[in-house]
């Protein structure tokens, strides 16, 4: 007779892997890097964050988050941020629907679908997020978000483990 229950696994998420360490970028808005630095503040004794989004084809930073924390809203809240500036996302075009305390369930679209399919929406837009493994770019919330952001042509990639 067992005395403890079975052990819960949570289910895991497809995630997608960067397949070239060596890439050729033709134009901005290709590849977006986005990290996490860790800086100590002796006066404190603790830690502050700054998490920057950097684009790899300019190398000029985009945007950049610095606080007390950093926690997956304040990545959400950044990447959205980071897209309107490029003017990725429109405000005109693109409604971002807030659901569930501020979790972005899905982009509601302005146009119909052939509009979408014919591509003139997207402008054929690919760009490419590249981040660590950190637990803020892991979670959930922010993996969902990315997924929506597919159906414009921004994908998240993550690097493979122990690499810099």
């Amino acid at each position: 007779m067992s005395l403890l229950f079975p052990k819960i696994r949570p289910s895991s998420i497809d995630i997608m892997r960067a397949k070239n360490r060596k890439i050729h970028l033709v134009g901005p808005n290709e590849l977006w890097q986005i990290d996490i630095k860790y800086l100590y503040i002796h006066g404190e004794r603790r830690n502050a964050y700054v998490c920057t989004i950097i684009d790899c084809f300019t190398k000029e930073a985009i945007l950049f988050y610095h606080g007390r924390n950093c926690l997956n809203e304040h990545i959400k809240a950044l990447f959205e941020k980071a897209l309107i500036k490029r003017n990725i996302i429109n405000l005109r075009n693109y409604r971002l629907i807030s659901r569930n305390g501020g979790i972005i369930d899905k982009i509601r679209l302005n146009f119909d679908e052939a509009q979408l399919n014919s591509n003139t929406i997207t402008n054929n837009l690919t760009l490419t997020i590249r981040s660590d493994n950190g637990s803020q770019f892991s979670a959930r919330n922010v993996y969902n978000y990315l997924l929506t952001l597919s159906v414009i042509g921004v994908n998240h990639e993550r690097i493979h483990v122990a690499t810099s």
